[in-house]
């Protein structure tokens, strides 16, 4: 399975990619937003900025 989800800045975005992580239910989660954050550091984690 593999998540994708828009607008991962802001809290609500936070707080589910958290949990998508600690779940362990995607084996890739892909990030799309128009900010770079560095506090998601994790191997099935893919991040793409949008500018």
């Amino acid at each position: 399975k593999i998540a994708l989800i828009t607008g991962y800045t802001g809290e609500s975005g936070k707080a589910l990619v958290k949990e998508l992580i600690n779940n362990n239910l995607f084996k890739k989660i892909i990030l799309v937003g128009r900010r770079k954050i560095d506090y998601i550091d994790n191997k099935y984690v893919e991040k793409t900025v949008l500018y």
